[in-house]
């Protein structure tokens, strides 16, 4: 008899052993069957709460338009810098769950109102792309009495963070409703023009659609003649410090080349405002070059505090203050 016919009847002998009554007492049979019957619900809801995604969808087009800015990261590039800006939000990453990420990509969005005329936290929205056991924290979730379905998704009872399962494994999370996300459609554009793909895939990036928006009031000189239509900061680690390269976005090549003596004074008016005791020695190797409608400099070193200082100005001058108390990052 040959390797096949032998597999195939070994699988017959199987097939006919598992429809035989089997030598376990009523009782126990009777448990099983009813912890299926249990069970079987949650397993289907797990299945059903999953959002459909087109196969091979960039996470990005998945983000909400209009956002202060647009960040993506590396978590095993970048762990030491993604605690301080999750804490706030009630949010902790099991070890194991920071190993199975690939990326995160997050939108920032303006603040809601509040009564009474002060602003709340920004709106911040996510993808979180890697190898997850969907099924099992759709489990996990819905039998966890901390957390509620809200429509696909779940909202945390005590902090209002949301989470959501896509059928590619991914993981929606938002701190407000996940429509901006899931009723969008999915022909949305990438948000980060194609000319930064390069620096927008590095370890750590940031994309700011409209800088001044939040960098106006928090420099020590009027940059509002700087006609800016976009900048990116881009990092990737090295060692135990950070390179960072930053794109100025013109409208016109020309006025890249007149307004490049501005965007230096926009990064030592920033240096100085963020480190103002390093300023000069963080500022002295870096490097201007001219590309097209863009400027570019290099050769900046941060280590990770000073870093989770500047990724640190869209989120509200409390998560500022908290990354000003501390002494060192975790």
């Amino acid at each position: 008899m040959n390797n096949t016919s032998m597999s195939g009847h070994l699988h017959k002998r199987l097939l006919y052993k598992s429809l035989l009554p089997t030598k376990n007492p009523p009782g126990r049979n009777r448990l099983k069957k009813a912890l299926l019957l249990c069970l079987a619900p949650l397993v289907m809801a797990s299945c059903a709460t999953r959002i459909r995604i087109p196969a091979e969808l960039e996470p990005e087009r998945l983000l909400p338009a209009g956002a202060v800015a647009y960040l993506r990261i590396n978590p095993v590039m970048a762990d030491e810098l993604i605690f301080p800006y999750i804490e706030p939000y009630g949010i902790t990453l099991a070890a194991d769950m920071l190993e199975r990420t690939e990326s995160v990509v997050l939108a920032v969005m303006p603040p809601f109102g509040i009564p009474g005329g002060q602003a709340s936290k920004p709106v911040v929205y996510g993808v979180v792309s890697g190898k997850f056991p969907t099924r099992s924290i759709a489990l996990k979730l819905n039998t966890d009495r901390h957390w509620a379905k809200e429509g696909h998704s779940w909202i945390n009872k005590e902090d209002g963070f949301r989470l959501a399962l896509t059928s590619r494994g991914q993981i929606l999370v938002g701190t407000a409703p996940l429509d901006a996300i899931t009723s969008g459609g999915y022909d949305k554009p990438h948000p980060v023009p194609e000319f930064w793909s390069t620096a927008w895939n590095n370890d750590l990036a940031m994309y700011l659609p409209d800088p001044f928006s939040f960098l106006d009031n928090k420099l020590p000189v009027d940059a509002s003649g700087l006609p800016l239509e976009a900048m990116l900061i881009s990092t990737r680690r090295m060692d135990d410090q950070y390179v960072l390269f930053l794109g100025f976005e013109f409208a016109m090549e020309r006025s890249a080349v007149v307004f490049t003596p501005l965007c230096r004074l926009f990064v030592y008016a920033l240096a100085r405002s963020l480190w103002p005791q390093q300023a000069s020695e963080i500022l002295s190797p870096v490097t201007w070059s001219t590309q097209g409608s863009t400027v570019e400099a290099s050769g900046l070193r941060l280590d990770a505090l000073q870093l989770a200082g500047l990724l640190a100005l869209p989120f509200g001058e409390t998560l500022q203050a908290r990354i000003g108390q501390m002494g060192g990052l975790k």
